[in-house]
């Protein structure tokens, strides 16, 4: 069996920041998305998990690229 993952309330100058800047997006970055990953996540909770963990296409190509040479690294 697993741990159970906690979102604790912490404190950052970043989340700070962003706090100061914009609650909403404060939320979103830090509360909105979590246990978004279950499989019996509210509709909304999963969304905003999938929009935050999105990344663009040169990303994904990069990180399959990196993922690939790390393979090819234990080669050598």
């Amino acid at each position: 069996m697993m741990t159970e993952l906690k979102n604790e309330l912490s404190w950052s100058k970043t989340r700070d920041e962003v706090f100061r800047t914009c609650p909403r997006q404060y939320w979103f970055a830090y509360y909105g998305y979590w246990n978004g990953w279950l499989e019996n996540a509210p509709e909304r909770t999963r969304q905003i998990y999938i929009l935050k963990n999105l990344k663009n296409r040169h990303i994904w190509a990069g990180k399959i690229t990196l993922a690939l040479k790390g393979a090819d690294s234990n080669t050598y």
